[in-house]
């Protein structure tokens, strides 16, 4: 009987960055291409913080102590930049409601961090785009296709008289705050390729599962140097569809067989390689055995 696997469904994944977290048998056997913002899952509070190591390059997991709400918010809050006052942003998922999205400066997220409980989702820090405006890259994949669209917020970044929602929303809200955008070539080639490490990983780290469908959230960060979320590459942001096979278990197949099977060929090979026991008088189907005389003696 197939299970269903904890990533298949509609929504906001929070799970997805466990799976992506989780490492091979062997270590160094999966190869991300894509880095994440520093991505905090909340159950009424702060649980599990994934965060991308630039020296190990790879995903790490952050629990206890670390999980201080003042530890996050000094994080979050660390990078000061002159045009872009934006420090998070928390997607709500639960499973009774549709899915939200709010943008945090650092007012707003420690209004957030300290008075505000019962929060389920994914807080994220903000990753500043390469442009002016706010943009977010969606990949629809699956094993024939890889679509990739792009969509960007109609108004500044640094338009600190707009609310935050209303500078940052791409594909989280209405269409009338975007419009669509071209997409390089080279970024699309890109963006295929880091399908394809996600669905490689999975098979790695399960082994009985792979992902046929998915819808991912990339962004490009800006150019800093500063090993934080906008140093020009390419952020995984979330997923908000996914589907996952459960792999048969199969027995077995033979090898190929090299003998050209025309008629008479094969049979002729298979008998002198395995001869056939023959027939003896008195059994089933009695007569004469391959190359023998007749039953009598």
């Amino acid at each position: 009987m197939a299970h269903t696997h904890p990533l298949e469904g509609d929504g906001i994944q929070v799970n997805l960055f466990h799976y992506l977290w989780k490492k091979g048998i062997l270590r160094g056997e999966s190869q991300l291409k894509f880095k994440i913002p520093d991505t905090i899952v909340m159950f009424n509070q702060p649980t599990i913080w994934y965060t991308w190591s630039d020296t190990q390059n790879e995903i790490r997991k952050r629990s206890g102590k670390e999980l201080e709400r003042s530890t996050i918010l000094s994080r979050f809050c660390r990078r000061k930049e002159e045009d872009c006052d934006i420090v998070a942003s928390f997607v709500s998922h639960r499973l009774d409601e549709e899915d939200t999205v709010e943008f945090f400066d650092e007012r707003g997220l420690t209004e957030f961090l300290m008075r505000r409980t019962n929060q389920q989702g994914l807080l994220q820090k903000f990753v500043i785009p390469k442009g002016d405006h706010n943009e977010m890259i969606q990949a629809i994949w699956s094993p024939r296709l890889c679509m990739v669209n792009k969509r960007v917020n109609r108004h500044f970044l640094s338009d600190k008289n707009r609310p935050g929602n209303d500078r940052c929303i791409t594909y989280e809200g209405p269409t009338h705050f975007t419009e669509e955008a071209l997409t390089a070539s080279a970024v699309r080639k890109k963006i295929e390729d880091v399908c394809l490490s996600v669905v490689d990983h999975f098979k790695i780290v399960e082994h009985y599962y792979q992902l046929s469908r998915m819808v991912l959230y990339f962004k490009e960060g800006r150019e800093s140097g500063s090993g934080h979320p906008g140093d020009n590459s390419l952020w995984l942001m979330f997923s908000s569809s996914l589907r996952v096979d459960e792999i048969k278990f199969q027995r077995k197949k033979a090898p190929l067989l090299l003998t050209p099977q025309f008629k008479g060929l094969y049979n002729e090979l298979l008998d002198e390689d395995h001869p056939r026991p023959s027939t003896r008088a008195g059994s089933p189907g009695g007569g004469a055995s391959r190359g023998g005389g007749s039953g009598g003696g």
